[in-house]
């Protein structure tokens, strides 16, 4: 899951995802993104509409999250994802 979460960072979008595994670990709340309570759809989709309204700021802040990210990083990541599928 916390694969997902990068590799939509490296192109500059920002997640908005139901706060299930690590998911929540990866998402800087308010900067990044927001990880929302498992089930609670409406507030999901005030979310969805707040990163909309603001999708410049949160694209920004999803580019230099990724930055954080080296390759080694991203390689452990997928390998753990795969690991535990």
């Amino acid at each position: 899951q916390s694969g997902v979460t990068i590799l939509s960072y490296s192109y500059g979008k920002p997640v908005i995802a139901f706060d299930v595994g690590s998911l929540s670990y990866y998402v800087e709340e308010g900067i990044t993104g927001y990880a929302v309570e498992h089930g609670n759809t409406k507030k999901f989709v005030e979310k969805m509409i707040l990163v909309s309204d603001n999708y410049n700021a949160f694209s920004k802040n999803t580019t230099k999250a990724f930055s954080l990210y080296d390759s080694n990083s991203l390689a452990r990541q997928y390998s753990d994802l795969i690991y535990n599928l």
